[in-house]
């Protein structure tokens, strides 16, 4: 079969591809599939740092004006009000644009430059495309209710192009990859207009469908005139047995309308699932703390494809060198945490060590990349120390970024000889400084021990990243203070820190029984449209986390400064300064 797929436009500033789209495309080919993709991301990209954008922009809003000018303030309120949003950002930014493409005419050359030069000269650069993209694209690179497609002009950027080359591909079926609602909401315009020329079979996939796959069934016609199948959790065999033609009523994990007119989730086949189960016990404070994270030698893998990047453009990012996503691993080994959307759809799964090495050195000796980041949701212990062994036994000059938990089996032995591997940056879940929260949470950590091991990775060299939460719904105004408390005590030994409010999302195990977690009576509905939920937090504590939040900020700024907050970025520097 002949198989297209598509990363859409917008995520972020194009610093790294996606995994997804590589990860398919490498499971297609070895099924025997013919696999194109188109990175539209990235062409989107390259054309706002080019000279014909400022031309573009130009051509635009001329014809807005115009457009202005026919319609009807009575009856096209909602095309007035989104034309004049888009004219009021150029306008204001106009000169902004043309100052910004004549000094960086060529922004991939430039940043090469910019990373050899002081760090606020660089983030200038970052943050002024940033500007751009988050800030002004996404103010009118929408689809609003109510307003016509032909005034759609950014929303509609290079569509007939892109149609083209996809009606000259012709091909069999066409999978989005959508990771925000950003790219959601534009697939669905352009497989709306696909399926007005061409009977390709077009499947989503991606995160966003699967924290938000049950609202789906809430969007009016999607099954008539846009998609014929929803991916929600892990996508290859699922995506592989659409390509094979098999039919959807057998196909596991996704999301389809049956010839009765039902829409119907089918379950993930958990048949082949395990997990490794950790052992517990509880101490004098009746705190949850790992006992035994071993796996008793048990490093054998499950079936992993290979990822296949001959389709992307690496040259195109906007990096002086390439960062390439890659995976040691697939879910979570811990597979407790309360807040998390992994918990029914995506079992553990370890790629075999020497496999990984073999997959490292094909990028570092054929591609001539050296910096990674490792996507996993967490990487176990034991494997991280056969994973460093192994990289450093075979010589294996690289830099990488990870996500580990907190657990006490990362002491000093181990996180140095993951940096004497290449290891530059953690990603730790730090999520709260209260105990009883992280009880809640189900972290399977502690305060005590979360301050033990990030000042052993600072010890060593390892730059620690923090995510941290406030703001949940049983959360106490104290107990926001004692995260900052902890942010501040470990001010020396936090590099970056990443400060969200508790976020619902349904598919958790807290969205799905708050009554176990005493929430029922802060569940709200926040659309009648499609009953979609939210938690909110009693009245007075959202106005204590804002003020917490701008108070550790404003001790954070020294540092968080010197830093772009993207991980590529943030990587290449590490291993520039600590080689």
């Amino acid at each position: 079969m002949k198989v297209l797929l598509i990363f859409p436009p917008i995520w972020d500033i194009n610093l790294a591809p996606m995994l997804s789209v590589p990860l398919l495309t490498g499971m297609l080919r070895e099924e025997g599939h013919e696999a194109e993709t188109f990175d539209v991301n990235s062409l989107f990209m390259n054309f706002i740092i080019s000279e014909e954008f400022i031309s573009y922009v130009d051509f635009k809003m001329k014809k807005y004006s115009e457009i202005l000018k026919t319609l009807n303030p009575q009856k096209d309120i909602d095309s007035i009000k989104y034309i004049n949003e888009i004219r009021y950002f150029l306008s204001q930014n106009s000169n902004f644009f043309v100052g910004f493409f004549k000094k960086f005419k060529n922004a991939n050359e430039q940043l090469k430059t910019l990373l050899d030069k002081p760090i606020d000269e660089f983030n200038d650069f970052y943050n002024s495309i940033k500007t751009i993209v988050n800030g002004g694209f996404k103010t009118f690179y929408r689809k609003p209710e109510n307003v016509p497609d032909e005034y759609l002009f950014f929303y509609e950027w290079d569509l007939e192009n892109l149609i083209k080359n996809i009606k000259d591909l012709n091909p069999d079926l066409i999978g989005f990859s959508v990771y925000s609602y950003d790219q959601f909401e534009w697939s669905l315009n352009l497989s709306k207009k696909i399926k007005k020329y061409m009977s390709a079979k077009i499947v989503f996939g991606g995160t966003q469908i699967t924290d938000y796959r049950n609202a789906i069934k809430q969007i009016p016609d999607i099954f008539e005139n846009c998609v014929d199948a929803f991916i929600y959790g892990e996508g290859e065999i699922a995506f592989k047995k659409i390509a094979n033609n098999e039919q959807f009523q057998t196909i596991p994990n996704i999301i389809f309308k049956d010839s009765d007119g039902i829409i119907k989730i089918n379950q993930v086949d958990k048949s082949n699932q395990k997990f490794y189960k950790p052992d517990y016990k509880q101490n004098a404070d009746e705190d949850f703390v790992v006992n035994n994270l071993k796996t008793d030698g048990n490093l054998q893998s499950s079936k992993f494809y290979k990822p296949d990047y001959t389709g992307i453009n690496l040259s195109k990012f906007f990096v002086p060198k390439t960062v390439l996503p890659i995976e040691t691993s697939r879910g979570c080994y811990w597979h407790k945490c309360e807040f998390c959307t992994f918990m029914d759809c995506i079992s553990y799964k370890q790629k075999n060590v020497d496999d990984m090495i073999e997959e490292l050195k094909e990028y570092v000796y054929k591609m001539n990349v050296n910096h990674f980041f490792v996507s996993d949701a967490a990487m176990h212990p034991e494997y991280a120390k056969e994973f460093a062994r192994k990289i450093i036994e075979n010589n294996l000059k690289i830099y990488y970024l990870t996500d580990l938990r907190l657990e006490k089996e990362f002491d000093y032995n181990l996180l140095k000889l993951m940096y004497d591997s290449g290891l530059r940056i953690i990603l730790w879940g730090l999520e709260s400084g209260s105990d009883r929260i992280l009880k809640l949470y189900n972290k399977g950590t502690t305060v005590e021990n979360n301050s033990r091991v990030i000042k052993t990775a600072s010890e060593v060299g390892i730059f620690n990243w923090c995510w941290t939460m406030i703001l949940f719904p049983q959360e106490t105004v104290e107990e926001m203070y004692m995260t900052k408390q902890f942010l501040v005590d470990h001010y020396k030994y936090i590099d970056y820190i990443s400060l969200h409010n508790y976020t619902y999302l349904p598919t958790s195990p807290i969205a799905q029984h708050p009554d176990d977690f005493g929430l029922t009576e802060y569940l709200v509905k926040i659309s009648e449209k499609d009953n979609s939920l939210a938690f909110k937090a009693p009245q007075g504590l959202f106005a204590e986390a804002e003020k917490i939040r701008r108070e550790i900020f404003k001790i954070y700024e020294p540092k968080m400064s010197l830093y772009p907050d993207d991980l590529s970025c943030q990587l290449l520097r590490r291993a520039k300064e600590r080689p």
